[in-house]
């Protein structure tokens, strides 16, 4: 005799999974804006255009510092 479904079985919620690693943040740019991201990209050895932006992020970043009060 086949055993029965248990009802206390967890319901899957839609869509992807969490992956846990990283918030995604959305981001609109013109064509321009994009064009221009991935000629950068080209130009400093970046595979995709994710990873372009995150290293222009970083290098924007790197020598910022918050003003003291």
């Amino acid at each position: 005799m086949k055993r029965s479904i248990s009802a206390k079985q967890k319901k899957r919620r839609p869509g992807r999974p969490k992956t846990g690693i990283r918030p995604m943040i959305g981001l609109r740019l013109s064509e321009a804006e994009v064009e221009r991201v991935d000629q950068w990209a080209e130009h400093n050895g970046h595979r995709d255009r994710s990873t372009a932006i995150r290293a222009m992020i970083e290098t924007a970043l790197s020598d910022w510092r918050p003003k003291k009060s």
